[in-house]
């Protein structure tokens, strides 16, 4: 009783914390709004909102909150485990975890939009994208951790470390679908066949596409030894139980 109750207390610090951050970054983003003369007395200016829809960086809360998916997932799985549920019933809540776990590291790429954005100073809007990235990327690692404990009671450490690392792989190719194919998770059910169209197409002509698998692999390495730390210090830090 002891260890479950230690559990959940961290569990909700970790919950408190991530809202904390996702919070903090929702303010940065709301500052640049002021800034860009958003708001009139308090209320949304929607004809300056318009006019700066490109700078304003509100696509940020929209990752944001797409990145929160696979964390709640995770947590929804892992309280579902606990109840003993078999693990075949469990494989839904896998599935819609991995199809939106892409969303959390996602975010790291939209360092791409860094460049100065007056009013704001470019120090700024570094800033902000480098802590919405990071909220992102601690979503996506503290859910993988979860999926792995789970995994790992179930499968036992070799399967469950085979599952993770497939993951992250498909990770990788899943960001640039998205960042440059501007693919959706959810486009796999309202557009199946484009998609598959989209990967047989980058499979079957690897040296047209040495980019893709650039990005794919650089993004895969960073995400495992992302990972593999966040291990290291769970473990020294007694976090798994």
């Amino acid at each position: 009783m002891d260890k479950i109750f230690a559990l959940k207390s961290r569990n909700r610090l970790m919950f408190f914390t991530l809202a904390l951050t996702t919070v903090f970054d929702v303010a940065l983003m709301a500052y640049r709004l002021f800034k860009m003369g958003a708001f009139h007395h308090g209320m949304p200016n929607l004809e300056n909102l318009y006019l700066f829809r490109g700078h304003s960086f509100l696509f940020l809360a929209w990752n944001l909150l797409l990145a929160w998916i696979p964390y709640l997932l995770a947590i929804l799985l892992e309280r579902k485990a606990q109840q003993g549920i078999r693990l075949l019933w469990l494989l839904p809540i896998l599935f819609g975890w991995l199809l939106f776990f892409p969303n959390a590291p996602y975010i790291v790429t939209d360092l791409l939009h860094l460049q100065h954005r007056p009013p704001l100073p470019l120090w700024y809007d570094l800033l902000l994208l480098f802590s919405c990235a990071w909220t992102g990327l601690m979503l996506g690692f503290l859910s993988m951790l979860k999926v792995h404990q789970v995994l790992d009671t179930r499968l036992g450490p070799g399967l469950s470390w085979a599952v993770v690392v497939a993951s992250i792989s498909l990770t990788g190719f899943g960001v640039y679908l998205g960042r440059f194919l501007r693919w959706n998770s959810w486009d796999l059910f309202t557009q199946p066949l484009a998609i598959i169209r989209d990967i047989l197409m980058v499979i079957s002509q690897p040296l047209a596409h040495l980019q893709t698998f650039g990005l794919a692999i650089v993004l895969t390495a960073m995400l495992l030894l992302g990972y593999f730390t966040l291990i290291v210090i769970s473990h020294s830090t007694r976090w798994k139980e």
